[in-house]
């Protein structure tokens, strides 16, 4: 699969770009998990994660996994204080009203191009 930015994937879904100090993260795989033990075991960097969950603990799996780019679906929106939690640790958290099905498909059509 080819590698993408964060920019580049916000843009081809139409996904709104909350939080994200720096996009120069290339992405080149996706993970839909709303486990977070499950999601520790499969995240590494290069990975976009598509979830429902918005807490502190979502953070700390991304960061403690090297994964850099979370996409909440649904039209979930996170509290202001985990989105200053992903500033602070440079992961980019975008948002879409899509589902995490549709999200994960697109991405993955774009991914392969």
């Amino acid at each position: 699969m080819e590698k993408k930015s964060i920019s580049d994937i916000s843009n081809y879904l139409g996904a709104d770009m909350i939080a994200c100090l720096s996009d120069e993260v290339e992405i080149e795989s996706v993970l839909c998990c709303d486990m977070l033990s499950y999601a520790l075991t499969k995240l590494h960097q290069g990975t976009c994660w598509i979830t429902i969950m918005n807490s502190k603990n979502v953070i700390a799996v991304a960061k403690s996994t090297g994964c850099r780019c979370i996409i909440l679906a649904d039209g979930i929106k996170m509290r202001e204080d985990v989105l200053i939690h992903a500033k602070l640790e440079s992961i980019c958290i975008l948002s879409s009203p899509k589902s995490a099905f549709i999200l994960a498909g697109e991405l993955y059509d774009y991914l392969k191009r």
